[in-house]
């Protein structure tokens, strides 16, 4: 009787640990919030949903590859002035901005030159202004015409990660689609103008991924993105194409 006794006190007390280890470690390794996303935070501060989304646009969109940049841009802004030499054989920088007048993209005025050339100013159209957004390049930004726009959709999982320096880190899985999908690049101008664009996606396309987040001051951004200075903001919201 005594050696049963002994027994059920052992097993009590030894299931009684595992209980209490199981918990604690439930408790500290990771949660739920209201949204159903989880958040690990063992190793640190981790952003919030609101945060991590706006930190994982402004990378996508800081690197989106479905824009293009005609060559004249790189000479000048916009209003852009360029004599037309020759109306059957134009220059490749003349033929960029004529297609995206065509595309609604810009809007031109002519005007005769003292050597008796055509002389084309071309201008942004409020169409133009709305689809051009700030892309990441070298270590800074050039505004690009793009044809659609990556945005999250679905953030997943949330993880700190162990860091010996003095800036936080995060790792965040996600899920991301694309709106402002434009239909001027499927025109054959384009395509053929500008070289090597890539496809445009569909409304129900969508992709996961996963990306570091570092805070930098109060703020947290993609690690790629630490080199170069904050993109400016849009003057105008997302225009539906």
């Amino acid at each position: 009787m005594r050696r049963y006794s002994l027994f059920l006190v052992a097993a009590l007390v030894l299931g009684l640990g595992l209980l209490a280890c199981g918990g604690s470690d439930e408790a500290t390794s990771e949660g739920a919030n209201d949204d159903g996303l989880v958040v690990r935070d063992e190793e640190g501060p981790a952003p919030t949903a609101e945060t991590t989304k706006k930190a994982l646009n402004e990378s996508l969109q800081a690197f989106n590859p479905h824009c293009l940049r005609p060559d004249a841009e790189s000479q000048a802004d916009y209003p852009i002035t360029l004599v037309n030499p020759n109306s059957r054989a134009p220059t490749r920088q003349y033929r960029e901005l004529w297609v995206l007048m065509q595309a609604g993209l810009l809007d031109t005025t002519a005007a005769q030159s003292t050597g008796g050339l055509p002389v084309h100013r071309f201008s942004l159209t409020k169409k133009g202004e709305q689809t051009r957004y700030e892309i990441a390049q070298s270590r800074g930004y050039e505004p690009m015409f793009c044809y659609a726009v990556p945005v999250v959709t679905q953030l997943d999982s949330i993880r700190t990660v162990y860091s010996s320096g003095p800036n936080p880190l995060a790792r965040v899985w996600f899920s991301y689609g694309y709106t402002d999908l434009a239909t001027w690049v499927d025109s054959s101008l384009v395509r053929s103008t500008f070289s090597g664009l890539n496809s445009r996606p569909s409304k129900t396309q969508t992709r996961s991924a996963k990306k570091l987040l570092v805070q930098v001051d109060s703020a947290w951004v993609d690690r790629r993105l630490t080199g170069y200075e904050r993109p400016p903001k849009r003057p105008n919201p997302p225009m539906e194409q």
